[in-house]
């Protein structure tokens, strides 16, 4: 008969709080991480690029975030309509 040890092995698994850049409404993450996800219940996050002499310039900050909760995300979208297609990926010629 052969005894089989099982290791257990316990990890602690850090929930990052993050809130609606706009409302500040808590943020719950859709999976425990041992790293910050961007990953939020029904959250939107915007990720803003730009250039030297653009309307942003990387060089004043590398990281163009925005996160926002459904309800805020959805004013964002009504009061925008190009964002739908830019989410429906209709902006783009094949």
């Amino acid at each position: 008969m052969i005894k089989i040890k099982k290791k257990i092995v316990e990890k602690e698994i850090k929930i990052f709080e993050v809130s609606c850049d706009n409302c500040d409404k808590k943020l719950k993450q859709v999976f425990a991480s041992e790293k910050e996800s961007l990953q939020y219940e029904f959250a939107l996050v915007i990720k803003f690029s730009g250039g030297y002499g653009m309307y942003i310039d990387p060089m004043m900050n590398e990281k163009h975030l925005g996160i926002f909760c459904k309800d805020c995300a959805t004013k964002l979208i009504d009061a925008f309509p190009g964002m739908e297609k830019i989410i429906n990926n209709e902006n783009w010629s094949e």
